[in-house]
């Protein structure tokens, strides 16, 4: 496959990360990668907020 621009080479990037990459199941973990990465955003946000008291919500 050969890409012409770097725009189609992201946009094939994209769709593969959201087709195959974020909804694959995590061999160690055992869970969908999507909602791991969203339970890790939702902690760090709150430490975050708590460090500092800038609420990002």
């Amino acid at each position: 496959m050969r890409f012409e621009t770097l725009e189609e080479t992201q946009t094939c990037l994209d769709r593969w990360e959201e087709r195959w990459a974020d909804t694959r199941i995590h061999g160690t973990s055992k869970q969908q990668v999507t909602a791991m990465f969203a339970e890790e955003r939702a902690i760090a946000g709150r430490t975050f907020s708590l460090c500092t008291g800038i609420d990002f919500s």
